[in-house]
């Protein structure tokens, strides 16, 4: 996790912002008429503290309940664009890092596990890059954390928020189906009408559409499919049987667990 403290001219735990250091008295060197740095320093604070509290902020939203609703949406979206905007600003600030600093995130973004959250190549490692460039990865890597990672799980939640609102619906139906039986102690159960819905539902979510796919996340018209390893990376991500990946035009996907609820029917 990225770690942004206070910055100020002595070292602080955290991300540190590294100024040539004044040269004391004693050293011999040539003086010449320089433009003063504390505007800059200024600038430089500002632009630390302002991602501080947009990092901070962007935490509290993420490590919240997993949205359901547009309004929640809307507002791990707001988080995670605040949070960029603050990053995009260090990236043309002249705020540096100490060399530890430089390898460790240089490191970090070159990590084969970085690949999960993008869709796009990941970029070959360089022996050296600008402090600025750094900046600019860790807002680039956040929003594709974002797009392609939360994504994923917000689509994951509303798929599976309706197939239980389904599966309640059919709940909701047994106080129909139980009659009393001949002698008034037993209780019979319209086995027939019970299977049929259930067999309804697990048709429905066998067949693969944009509203029953959990990775890809789906939009527009189609389905979008991922190559089979990404999907088995999902897969695992998601805790799912392999029964779940499916093959599917020309990618794979993966889809709603539906064992349980076969095994039910057989059991009935």
């Amino acid at each position: 996790m990225l770690n942004i403290q206070n910055y100020s001219a002595s070292p602080h735990p955290g991300i540190v912002a590294e100024r040539p250091q004044t040269p004391s008295a004693s050293e011999h060197v040539e003086t010449a008429v320089v433009p003063s740095t504390t505007e800059h320093r200024g600038t430089d604070i500002i632009s630390l503290s302002q991602a501080a509290t947009k990092i901070q902020q962007a935490q509290q939203t993420l490590q919240s309940t997993p949205p359901i609703s547009e309004e929640n949406n809307d507002e791990r979206t707001l988080a995670r664009q605040q949070l960029t905007s603050s990053l995009n600003a260090l990236a043309k600030s002249g705020v540096s890092l100490s060399a530890e600093q430089n390898e460790n995130l240089r490191s970090a973004f070159s990590a084969p596990t970085s690949a999960l959250f993008s869709a796009s190549p990941m970029a070959q490692p360089r022996t050296t890059i600008s402090d600025a460039e750094i900046w600019d990865m860790v807002s680039q890597n956040i929003s594709a954390i974002g797009d392609s990672y939360l994504g994923v799980y917000e689509n994951v939640v509303a798929v599976y928020t309706d197939f239980y609102q389904a599966f309640s619906d059919i709940l909701s139906k047994m106080g129909g189906w139980l009659l009393p039986g001949k002698d008034g102690n037993t209780v019979k159960l319209d086995v027939t009408s019970l299977k049929n819905d259930l067999n309804s539902l697990v048709n429905k979510y066998n067949q693969i559409n944009s509203n029953t796919v959990l990775f890809p996340a789906q939009s527009g018209s189609g389905v979008k499919v991922a190559t089979e390893a990404e999907a088995r990376q999902w897969l695992s991500e998601l805790n799912l049987p392999n029964s779940c990946l499916k093959s599917y035009g020309s990618g794979y996907v993966v889809t709603v667990d539906l064992t349980p609820l076969q095994k039910m029917v057989q059991d009935i």
